[in-house]
C-alpha cells in the first residue's frame, strides 16, 4: 500500500519516475453529456497513486454545473467518464465550492449532487474512493443562514455533516515565503480570531471533522506559498513535510498526502522548469514519511461532539488523586500502549460512566497520552492503563465535575492564557491579568488532563496542578470604582446594561457600533467621500440609526446588530476607506466610549484604545470612570441627574429617551 505522503498537483512522469509511491492529483472538466463524454486512460507507475478531481467546467461555469435542474445528468456525466477510464479509483468531486468564481455552492446543494454522484460512480465502480472537495480557506463569499459570516470551516463541517464520503480533501496555504510561518500558530483579525492564518489552517480543517468521519483518509491536495515559488521555497518545502509528518506521528487521524501545487504551466504557481521543487521533493521522499494505519478504540460511537486533536506530544497534567469517569468503550491494559500487542494486554473493557481514580503520573506511549488508574466499573474493581483519547481523537475520559456553570462570572487567578480551542496545543490568543473576568459561555470540556471553558475571548483552563487559574469574582471592579468616587454603583451598572446590555463582547469579538454619520464628518477627501456615498447611506434620524445600511456584496444591508458581525463588516468596509476615520467612529466594549474620545481618556490613537479595550474589561471600566471624571459627570452621578447624565453620555437628542432607560434599569 501507498504510504508515502510526498505529492504534487497535475501529471508529471519526470516526477513520478524519481519518486515512488507518491500521489498526484488530477483535474477533468467533464461538463454534464452522458452521451458525449468520454473517459481517459491514466497509467500510474511507480506506485504512484492518482486522485483525479471531477469539474463540470474550468472555465468559471461553475466547479459544479450552475442549475440544479442538471444535477442528475452530472451525477451520469461523472458515472460513464469513471466506467470508460482505467487507472484510478479515487475521485475528488468538484473543487472550491464556496467560492463565487466556482458559484458559492450551499452545503445542502453539494451534498445533494455529491450523494447523486457518489450513488452513481460506485454503481459503475463499487470499489472506487469518492472523495469530498477541498474549501477555499480564508474565503467568506458564501454565506446563509446558519454561516451568516462565510466561515470557510464552518462551510466545510456543513457539508461533511450533510455527506458520507469515503474520503476528504483539503488545500492549505502560507502568506509568503517564509519557512518559518509553516510551524506558526498565526490567528486572523476580528471576527475570524478564533482561525489560524497561514499553513496551519489545515489543524482548523483536521478538528473539524465529525467524529464519525474521524477513520476516513484525508489527502491536501493542493498547498503553496501565496506567490510564485522561488529558490528558497526549498525549505519551505522541507518544512512543510516536516508538520505534516509531526502530525501523522501523534497517532490521530492521518493525512495521506501533502500535493504541491502545480506541474503544469498553467499559472504562476507552475513549477515545471523550477529545479529545486523537484530536488526539494526528492529529498523529503528520501527521509520515509509515510501515514499509518491506525487501531484501537473498540465499539466507536457516531454523532459524539468533535474534539480538537492534539499538535504536540505533551502528557496531560491529571493530578494524582483525580477522579474520571468513563466516556465510551474503552480497554483497561496492564501496560501503556497499543501498538503490537495482542488481547492479553487487555485486563476488561471499560463501559460508559464507569469512574476511576488516578494513580501515577500520565505516560505517552504510541502517540496517546496514558493514565494508570483505579477503576470502580460495573465488572468490578480493577487498576491498569487507560488512554485519554483514542487515535482518531475520540475523548474517552473526562474529568467528574467542576465548581462552575454555563453563565457564570469569573476572574482570572493569576496570569491566564487564553487559547483558540480547548487544549495546550492551541495557540495563545491573549493573556490576561489577575482579576480580569469572563463569563463562560460553554463547557466544561476535557483535554490534555485539564478542565477547559469557552468564554466570550476563547478557551482558558480551569486549574493546573491543583491551582486555580479562575474563581469566583473577588471584587466587582464597578463596585470598587464606585466606592472610590463615593458614587452609587447601581447607576453606572445601569449604563452599562443600556449600553451594551451588560456584555463587553460577541462571538465575533469586541463589542462595537459603527457610527457611519461620525465617519463621514472625519472625512475631508472628495474621492473619500464619494467612496463612502457608495457602500454607506446614513438613517434618519442619523444617531438613532435604525435605517443605517452598507453595500455588502452588492446588497444593501442594515448592519446594527448587537456589535457583532454586522458592525465588524461595516467597521472593515469603513477601513477600506480611511484607517484612522474608521476607528475614531466606533463605540466599543460595554461602555460603548466613542473612539473620539481617546485623547481625552489618555491614548494615544482611537485605534490603541480598541486593542486597550479588547485586552479587558477592566480597562474598559476604568476607562469609563476617566470619562465621567473628564466630563464633569461625577456629581449628576451622586444627585441621580439622569437627564444631564443621558445628554452627556447619549447627546442632546436622546436625553430623554436614554436618561428614562438609565432611571429604570437603576430599579
Amino acid at each position: 500500500m501507498n504510504k508515502n505522503i510526498t505529492g504534487w498537483h497535475d501529471h508529471a512522469y519526470e516526477l513520478e519516475s524519481s519518486i515512488s509511491d507518491s500521489t498526484c492529483v488530477i483535474t477533468e472538466e467533464i461538463g454534464c453529456n452522458p452521451a458525449s463524454i468520454s473517459g481517459k486512460h491514466y497509467s500510474p507507475t511507480n506506485g504512484t497513486i492518482y486522485l483525479v478531481r471531477l469539474n463540470h467546467s474550468h472555465s468559471g461555469n461553475g466547479t459544479l454545473p450552475q442549475h440544479p435542474k442538471q444535477d442528475q445528468a452530472f451525477a451520469a456525466t461523472c458515472a460513464e467518464f469513471v466506467r470508460k477510464s482505467s487507472g484510478c479509483s479515487h475521485w475528488i468531486l468538484a473543487n472550491e465550492t464556496n467560492l463565487a468564481i466556482e458559484g458559492s455552492v450551499l452545503p445542502d446543494r453539494y451534498a445533494k449532487v455529491f450523494n447523486l454522484c457518489q450513488q452513481a460512480i460506485k454503481a459503475v465502480q463499487p470499489n472506487a474512493t469518492v472523495i469530498v472537495a477541498g474549501s477555499g480557506p480564508w474565503n467568506t463569499q458564501t454565506t446563509y443562514a446558519s454561516n451568516p459570516a462565510g466561515d470557510w470551516i464552518e462551510y466545510f463541517k456543513d457539508v461533511l455533516n450533510l455527506t458520507n464520503p469515503d474520503g476528504i480533501a483539503i488545500h492549505t496555504y502560507s502568506d509568503g515565503h517564509n519557512p518559518d510561518s509553516i510551524t506558526t500558530d498565526a490567528y486572523m483579525q476580528p471576527p475570524f480570531n478564533h482561525r489560524r492564518y497561514g499553513f496551519r489552517t489545515y489543524i482548523d480543517y483536521m478538528t473539524a471533522i465529525p467524529d464519525r468521519l474521524r477513520n476516513l483518509p484525508v489527502w491536501i491536495t493542493e498547498t503553496n506559498p501565496n506567490d510564485a515559488w522561488i529558490d528558497s521555497d526549498k525549505e519551505w518545502i522541507r518544512r512543510a513535510y516536516a508538520e505534516i509528518d509531526r502530525w501523522n506521528q501523534l497517532g490521530k487521524q492521518q493525512i495521506r498526502s501533502l500535493c504541491l501545487y502545480r506541474w503544469i504551466d498553467h499559472d504562476k504557481w507552475s513549477f515545471k522548469n523550477k529545479p529545486f521543487v523537484k530536488d526539494a521533493l526528492i529529498e523529503v521522499a528520501q527521509r520515509g514519511y509515510q501515514w499509518r494505519e491506525l487501531m484501537e478504540t473498540p465499539n466507536p460511537q457516531p454523532e459524539t461532539p468533535t474534539v480538537e486533536v492534539e499538535t504536540q506530544p505533551e502528557a496531560p497534567d491529571v493530578e494524582i488523586g483525580v477522579s474520571i469517569k468513563v466516556l465510551r468503550d474503552t480497554n483497561l491494559r496492564l501496560t501503556p500502549g497499543f501498538v503490537g500487542k495482542d488481547e492479553k494486554d487487555i485486563i476488561t473493557v471499560l463501559k460508559p460512566d464507569d469512574t476511576a481514580e488516578v494513580v501515577s503520573d500520565a505516560r505517552l506511549v504510541d502517540g496517546l497520552n496514558w493514565l494508570k488508574v483505579k477503576v470502580f466499573s460495573t465488572n468490578g474493581s480493577n487498576t491498569g492503563w487507560l488512554a485519554d483519547t483514542a487515535p482518531n481523537g475520540l475523548p474517552l475520559v473526562a474529568v467528574v465535575g467542576s465548581e462552575f456553570t454555563i453563565g457564570e462570572r469569573v476572574e482570572a487567578c493569576t496570569h491566564l492564557n487564553v487559547r483558540g480551542g480547548p487544549g495546550r496545543f492551541y495557540g495563545v490568543t491573549r493573556r490576561l491579568n489577575p482579576g480580569d473576568q469572563l463569563t463562560l459561555e460553554d463547557g466544561p470540556k476535557f483535554a490534555d488532563g485539564l478542565i477547559w471553558w469557552l468564554t466570550g475571548i476563547g478557551w482558558c483552563a480551569e486549574s493546573v496542578n491543583g491551582v486555580a487559574l479562575i474563581g469566583k469574582p473577588k471584587t466587582n471592579i464597578i463596585d470598587e470604582l464606585a466606592s472610590t468616587y463615593g458614587i452609587d454603583a447601581k447607576v453606572v451598572k445601569a449604563i452599562v446594561k443600556v449600553e451594551s446590555g451588560g456584555e463587553d463582547r460577541t462571538p465575533y469579538g469586541l463589542k462595537i457600533r459603527f457610527e457611519p454619520h461620525v465617519f463621514l464628518d472625519q472625512l475631508s477627501d472628495s474621492r473619500q467621500q464619494e467612496l463612502f456615498h457608495e457602500r454607506f447611506r446614513i438613517g434618519k434620524p442619523q444617531w438613532q440609526g435604525d435605517y443605517h445600511t452598507a453595500c455588502f456584496d452588492s446588497i444593501w444591508t442594515n448592519f446594527h446588530d448587537g456589535g457583532g458581525l454586522l458592525e465588524w463588516k461595516a467597521l472593515n468596509l469603513a477601513r477600506s476607506i480611511n484607517e484612522e476615520a474608521a476607528w475614531l467612529s466606533c463605540s466599543y466594549g460595554a461602555p460603548q466610549i466613542l473612539g473620539t474620545n481617546y485623547k481625552m481618556l489618555g491614548y494615544n490613537s482611537a485605534h490603541e484604545m480598541y486593542v486597550m479595550f479588547d485586552k479587558s474589561i477592566d480597562e474598559q471600566i476604568k476607562a469609563m470612570f476617566r470619562y465621567f471624571e473628564k466630563c464633569n459627570l461625577i456629581e449628576a452621578i451622586r444627585s441621580k441627574d439622569f437627564v444631564k447624565l443621558a445628554a452627556s453620555y447619549n447627546g442632546d437628542a436622546n436625553k430623554l429617551t436614554y436618561s428614562r432607560l438609565i432611571e429604570s434599569a437603576t430599579r
